[in-house]
């Protein structure tokens, strides 16, 4: 498509779609997020001209073809602490320190060291701590319809672990 070539509205191609409104409009953020499409307020969405120029007709933008960033975007970018020295909200691996309950949880701590035996320094389950194993299966039947047993459950650090133990998975089948 031309640059400045208007696109349906959200409904219309919702409708000639069989999809959600939600849906289209959900992608259209997106195109509109990644400088595809631009939206004017009451006038419509149309192709981008940047998007357009890029792609010459190829249907695959070139590799400079993304619209500059703002200067709030550039920082934003280039940070990767707050002022402070603090990581910034939504860091990936980094709770919301500030609302974390660090006085509750010492106290939880505490009384989990006192509880726990000899056998918590030994060689630890690779799949993951037994009792909370057993308390997710326990979890899953009511609250989601999945019944399993413990045995079937790994309990990981991140999300990276998951994903590097899938891939090894499915290297070694």
């Amino acid at each position: 498509m031309a640059a400045g070539a208007k696109l349906p509205s959200s409904r219309t191609l919702a409708q000639r779609l069989g999809v959600s409104r939600n849906t289209v409009a959900a992608a259209y953020d997106l195109l509109a997020a990644e400088g595809y499409i631009e939206t004017v307020q009451g006038g419509g969405t149309f192709i981008a001209a940047a998007c357009a120029e890029a792609t010459l007709g190829t249907g695959v933008p070139a590799a400079d073809a993304a619209p500059g960033l703002s200067a709030r975007g550039r920082a934003l970018r280039g940070a990767t602490n707050a002022p402070n020295g603090a990581p910034l909200v939504f860091t990936p691996g980094v709770p919301a320190l500030d609302a974390f309950p660090l006085a509750e949880w010492r106290q939880l701590l505490a009384r989990s060291g006192r509880q726990l035996g000899r056998d918590a320094l030994w060689l630890a389950d690779p799949r993951g701590w037994p009792p909370l194993r057993a308390a997710i299966a326990a979890h899953l039947g009511p609250a989601r319809g999945v019944i399993c047993d413990p045995d079937q459950i790994i309990v990981l650090a991140s999300a990276r672990q998951a994903v590097d133990l899938a891939a090894a998975a499915g290297r070694s089948s």
